[in-house]
C-alpha cells in the first residue's frame, strides 16, 4: 500500500512515500541559445521517500551538460545526510542525458586529472566523487538513464515531466543578471 504525500507548491506532482528503503530522484536541465545569448536551466525533484526540489537558473558557463549535472548533484546533495544516517537506504537518481550517467557511474574511479579534464563542472564532480567513494555510502549511490518525454503517467516519469516543464520556464524567465561573485568578496 502507497501513502502519497502533496508537495504544498505542486499539487498535481505527488511524492510517493513507502516502506521502501530506495530514495529516488528525477532531473532534467534544458539549454537554448536565444539572442545570440545562452541560456540553461536545471530542474530536480523527489520522487519516493524524500522532500526536496531545486529549480534554478545557471550561473556562469552556460550548458546542458552543466545543467544536467547539477541536476543529479542536487537529488544527491539532498539525500547524502539521510543516507549517512539511514544505512539500509540507497539513493537513485534518474537522468535523460546518457553522456552524464555515464560520467556519474564512472565517478568513483575516476582520477583528479580526468575530473580536471571534464566537460562538466569539477567541483560538482570531486563532491560527488567523494560522497560515492565514502565507505559507509560506497555501493548505495545508482545512477539511471531514462527515456524522456513520454506519455507515461507513473510517479517517475510524471515528476520527470515536471521537470522538463519547470526547468525549461525557469531559463526562458526573464531575469537580471547574476554576478558569479559580490564585489569584494574575492579580493
Amino acid at each position: 500500500e502507497y501513502n502519497f504525500t502533496d508537495a504544498t507548491d505542486l499539487p498535481r506532482v505527488p511524492i510517493l512515500h513507502n516502506g521502501s528503503n530506495n530514495i529516488i530522484y528525477a532531473s532534467d536541465g534544458s539549454f537554448k541559445v536565444e539572442r545570440g545569448s545562452p541560456r540553461a536551466a536545471v530542474a530536480t525533484r523527489a520522487v519516493q521517500n524524500a522532500n526536496g526540489q531545486l529549480l534554478a537558473r545557471l550561473v556562469g558557463k552556460q550548458s546542458i551538460a552543466k545543467a544536467e549535472l547539477i541536476g543529479g548533484f542536487g537529488g544527491l546533495a539532498q539525500t547524502v545526510q539521510t543516507l549517512q544516517s539511514e544505512t539500509q537506504r540507497e539513493f537513485h537518481g534518474f537522468l535523460d542525458n546518457k553522456g552524464i550517467k555515464t560520467v556519474l557511474q564512472n565517478l568513483p574511479n575516476m582520477t583528479d586529472r580526468q575530473i580536471k579534464r571534464s566537460r562538466q563542472g569539477g567541483s560538482y564532480l570531486r563532491i560527488m566523487r567523494a560522497w560515492m567513494q565514502d565507505k559507509d555510502l560506497a555501493g548505495r549511490i545508482h545512477w539511471h538513464w531514462m527515456k524522456s518525454h513520454t506519455a507515461r503517467k507513473g510517479p517517475l516519469h510524471r515528476t520527470y515531466n515536471w521537470c522538463d516543464e519547470a526547468c525549461g520556464k525557469m531559463r526562458d524567465a526573464e531575469m537580471p543578471k547574476q554576478r558569479r561573485f559580490i564585489d569584494g568578496d574575492w579580493e
